[in-house]
């Protein structure tokens, strides 16, 4: 629950937005805490989130999944810790595709043109061709100066927010 106040934090940002209104029909983020969570975040030890991920496998059939690993301050607390040992640290905040977007389309039809209204690019970017380069550019030699930056790659999205 060390993640609780940066969450709460995040989606009291989110609310005041206005982001509720680019969600599927009855989901907003006007919840207590531990309702936020479900089906939101997996958070624990690496136990607990395993546990969770066979829970999610076992009650949707999932076997694939995309996530983000992200703990408040990562980067910049990896990147003083790590740095001095020439390790970089970085983290990528994506916008893109998925099978769960596609599915949340498929439930809300005026989803897609809510989202891609907000996103100066006019789309929601593709995993292997907006995403994966700049995936590619981090754990290239190219990117050995940068560190402790969260790098936001979602056709501008978070501009308009």
């Amino acid at each position: 629950r060390l993640a609780q106040p940066y969450l709460e934090e995040k989606y009291r940002a989110y609310r005041a937005w206005g982001q509720d209104k680019v969600m599927p029909e009855g989901d907003d983020f006007d919840h207590e805490f531990n309702e936020l969570l479900e089906d939101r975040f997996l958070l624990g030890s690496p136990a607990e989130v395993a546990d969770q991920l066979n829970r999610l496998n076992t009650r949707l059939g999932v076997n694939h999944l995309v996530a983000s690993i992200h703990w408040p301050g990562m980067p910049n607390s990896l990147a003083l810790e790590r740095g001095r040992h020439g390790i970089t640290v970085a983290c990528v905040s994506p916008l893109s595709t998925s099978p769960a977007l596609t599915r949340a389309y498929e439930k809300n039809p005026g989803l897609q043109a809510r989202l891609t209204h907000h996103i100066p690019l006019g789309r929601v970017g593709d995993p292997e061709h907006d995403i994966g380069p700049v995936v590619s550019f981090l754990i290239g030699p190219d990117a050995g100066y940068l560190t402790g930056q969260t790098l936001v790659v979602d056709g501008g999205r978070f501009t308009t927010l």
